[in-house]
């Protein structure tokens, strides 16, 4: 039991935060779900859309102000509901422009639009998009197994990229057990040989089951393929064509640095951790109008071809009874009504969370990102049904 809370520690507060009090759950649905056996009858599909187009110039025009000035009022009001201590949202409407606000409870945390906060597994959707970068330039594919970059790797010839990518590989990692894990730095050999001393939780494929060990690997799979560091790759290949100005990279030496002082210096009540610890699952730092832009491109075929795009939700698995699925990087979220289902990613880390969807029925793209793990979930949805 104690591998499996510990696996799951980012992921749990990644789907509760955005769950929120929408779903009540009575315990949080990913260890309800982990381990799932995966049959025919619980896979889904989900089509990315096919209307969208990224336009630069609509993420530099603000909203209007008949639709940026009920948001400027109901951000401070849906804080002050929260008790949490700071928020930090962006809407983008295609066609119409972007808003984005910022607001604090705590005289001593001034934070503002460009503030950045810890995005956590937002950073696999990131990763995903350049493993499908791999394959659409012919380096590999999604059936390519593992044993080419990790020959000791358990049972490495039977695990592919598909099954990093879709949490199916069952690999552990046994230092994720250790309670102080998430306090000292490791390195992707490090992470590697922790995981090469574990055994497969099943047999790859067979079961779903979350993995940030997985999503580690692939980092080092991308840098290896590119010949360069997995964050210079994702600065080189996302960041900067696509105008993320404010994203970066959680390093050991730089957290105090591009992070809130008042969280990463344990001020806030919450264990004091390295952030650079999750590395390609988890170390991007940004704000929210980086993370609508970078879900506008994404969705809006500047990242990737349509078709391999696609592939990120074109076989999706259950992590919540009828409510959450995970494709590839990205996961599908059944909301009520008159929302319905997004297109969406989240992030949880010690201190921070994140949500980040894109809302057909609205027509947009909400980004939410709070310290405290004060839940960004009902943040995003009261946002959207102001829309």
């Amino acid at each position: 039991m104690a591998v499996v809370v510990a696996r799951v520690r980012w992921t749990v507060v990644c789907v509760a935060g955005v769950l929120g009090a929408a779903c009540r759950q009575a315990e949080p649905p990913v260890r309800v779900l982990d381990g799932l056996r995966i049959t025919p009858d619980v896979v889904r599909h989900a089509a990315l859309p096919t209307d969208l187009t990224f336009v630069e110039q609509d993420l530099r025009r603000a909203l209007p102000p008949e639709q940026a000035t009920p948001l400027d009022a109901l951000l401070p009001e849906c804080l002050d509901a929260s008790g949490g201590r700071a928020v930090s949202a962006a809407v983008y409407l295609p066609g119409n422009g972007c808003w984005v606000g910022a607001c604090s409870r705590d005289a001593q945390l001034q934070i503002d639009p460009d503030t950045r906060f810890h995005a956590a597994s937002i950073t696999k959707a990131m990763t995903a998009a350049l493993v499908l970068q791999l394959i659409e330039q012919g380096h590999v594919s999604l059936e390519t197994t593992v044993d080419r970059w990790f020959p000791g790797l358990p049972r490495g010839a039977e695990i592919t990229v598909d099954h990093l990518l879709s949490h199916t590989s069952g690999l552990t990692d046994p230092a994720l057990e250790l309670p102080d894990s998430a306090r000292s730095f490791r390195t992707a050999d490090e992470v590697l040989a922790s995981v090469q001393r574990g055994e497969l939780a099943f047999a790859p494929g067979t079961r779903w089951s979350y993995c940030n060990a997985g999503y580690q690997l692939l980092g080092e799979i991308v840098a290896r393929e590119f010949d360069a560091p997995f964050d210079e790759v994702l600065e080189q290949r996302l960041w900067q064509p696509l105008g993320l100005t404010r994203a970066c990279w959680v390093k050991s030496a730089n957290q105090r640095e591009v992070l809130p002082d008042s969280v990463v210096g344990g001020r806030s009540g919450f264990e004091v951790i390295d952030y650079a610890v999750p590395l390609a699952a988890g170390s991007v730092a940004a704000t929210p109008r980086d993370l609508v832009r970078w879900h506008a491109a994404l969705l809006g075929s500047a990242v990737l071809r349509p078709e391999t795009a696609a592939r990120m939700l074109d076989r999706l698995l259950p992590m919540s009874p009828g409510s959450l699925w995970w494709g590839r990087g990205l996961m599908l979220l059944r909301m009520p009504d008159p929302i319905g289902e997004v297109i969406y990613s989240a992030g949880g880390i010690q201190g921070f969370q994140s949500a980040l969807a894109w809302l057909p029925s609205k027509r947009a793209f909400v980004a939410v990102m709070t310290i405290d793990e004060t839940p960004a979930g009902p943040f995003l949805w009261r946002l959207a049904n102001a829309l």
